[in-house]
């Protein structure tokens, strides 16, 4: 937490060995990989201290922190839960450690995070931000549900994808 204070919030690669009680790296270090050491080159992150946790909220720079993550819950003895996306790159998940084991890590295309993390709702609420021409069109795009939906939720997701656009042609039809 005073590392986090005194950086206002940013951890650099540099810092972390830091944060984990590590030997420093050092620069020029040839065998350095900042990705597969930590996960992330950055962490801007807020630390919230409860009483009987302490949450981790923050962005990172192109991949979540899960090594680190990992790392911070063997050098400090604790159960770390991390959820983690991306929309633009296409990518969310959810990653657990207890005392440095990973127990999860589940990596998942965006809407299946969304699915997995929020359920269906949002994305049927915003599938007319896309150019979709049918229903049909919009359940492809959305096929990969099917891994994370058990099958009654796929069935119902299809159906709401399905009326959204029978209540779109209807819509349009009764403006003309």
């Amino acid at each position: 937490m005073e590392l986090n204070a005194e950086n206002s919030g940013l951890l650099w690669y540099g810092t972390y060995s830091v944060a984990l009680g590590l030997p420093p790296w050092q620069e020029g270090d040839p065998e350095y990989d900042v990705y597969l050491r930590y996960g992330s080159k950055w962490f801007d992150v807020d630390i919230d201290d409860n009483k009987d946790h302490v949450n981790l909220i923050g962005s990172s720079a192109w991949s979540p922190m899960c090594e680190f993550f990992r790392k911070l819950s063997a050098v400090y003895n604790l159960n770390v839960e991390a959820e983690y996306e991306e929309p633009g790159m296409d990518f969310g998940g959810f990653f657990s450690a207890e005392v440095g084991e990973v127990t999860k890590d589940e990596q998942l295309s965006y809407n299946q995070y969304r699915a997995s993390s929020d359920g269906t709702e949002s994305i049927i609420e915003g599938v007319d931000q896309f150019d979709f021409e049918s229903a049909d069109e919009a359940i492809e795009h959305y096929e990969d549900l099917k891994f994370v939906l058990n099958d009654n939720q796929w069935e119902q997701f299809k159906s709401e994808l399905k009326s959204v656009f029978e209540d779109t042609k209807t819509n349009d039809h009764d403006k003309v």
